[in-house]
C-alpha cells in the first residue's frame, strides 16, 4: 500500500507574534475563493478556501496533539487563522444567515473555536498512528544495534584469531600458506597474501 507523505508542521515552526482577533462583521458580503465558510454540504467541502482550511488543519494536527500547555494549543490555532487572514484577497471566516441568506464574517473568537474543534478531530486514530510509528522506529533501530553488535563481534574473533595464528590480514601469511601456494610474494603495503582478496 502506496502511502501519501504530508507534511507536518514542528512547534519550532508555528509563529508566535502577537494575535489581534478581527472582530464580527454585521456587513453582508459576497465570498471569494480566499474565505471559509461555516457549514456543512457539497458545496461548501469543494470551496477552494475550505480546501486550503482543511490542508492547514492537518500540517497542525500532530503537533497539536503533543503540545503540552493550552498556550501551545491556541498558538496553533491562531496560526491557521493569520494564515487565512493574511492571504490575497484576506481571507474571511464565514456564516450564512439563515433569514435573510447573506454571509457574515464570524470573527477571530468563534473562527478560533471552529479551529481548535477542527484540530481535535480524529485524535484518537491518529494518537494510534503515531505510537504505531514510534514502536516501528524502536524495532527498527534494535534490528540497527543487533546487527551492528554481531558486526562487531565478527571483527572481534577475527582479531583473536589473527593473533593466535601471529599474523594480520596485512602481515605475514598464516603457517599453513607456503604449504599450499610456495613462498609468499614480496609483501607491499596493503596487498593481500590471499588469492581471494584482491589489492585495493
Amino acid at each position: 500500500m502506496t502511502m501519501n507523505k504530508e507534511k507536518h508542521l514542528t512547534m519550532d515552526e508555528i509563529p508566535s507574534g502577537p494575535f489581534e482577533p478581527v472582530p464580527a462583521s454585521k456587513e453582508p458580503c459576497e465570498p471569494t475563493d480566499s474565505d471559509v465558510l461555516c457549514g456543512r454540504g457539497g458545496t461548501i467541502n469543494t470551496h477552494p478556501g475550505n480546501a486550503k482550511y482543511r490542508n492547514l488543519v492537518e500540517e497542525r494536527k500532530r503537533v497539536y496533539l503533543t503540545a503540552r500547555f493550552k498556550r501551545e494549543k491556541r498558538l496553533i490555532s491562531e496560526s491557521i487563522i493569520k494564515e487565512i487572514r493574511n492571504q490575497n484577497p484576506p481571507g474571511r471566516f464565514l456564516n450564512r444567515d439563515t433569514k435573510d441568506g447573506d454571509w457574515y464574517d464570524i470573527g477571530d473568537i468563534k473562527a478560533r473555536e471552529k479551529t481548535s474543534q477542527a484540530l481535535r478531530e480524529n485524535l484518537p486514530k491518529l494518537r494510534k498512528e503515531l505510537e504505531a510509528e514510534k514502536e516501528a522506529a524502536a524495532a527498527k533501530k534494535k534490528k540497527e544495534e543487533e546487527k551492528e553488535r554481531k558486526e562487531q563481534e565478527r571483527l572481534r574473533r577475527e582479531q583473536q584469531q589473527w593473533a593466535a595464528g601471529g599474523y594480520s590480514p596485512y602481515g605475514h601469511p598464516p603457517p599453513h600458506y607456503s604449504q599450499h601456494h610456495g613462498p609468499p610474494p614480496p609483501h607491499h603495503a596493503h596487498q593481500s597474501y590471499y588469492p581471494h582478496q584482491q589489492a585495493p
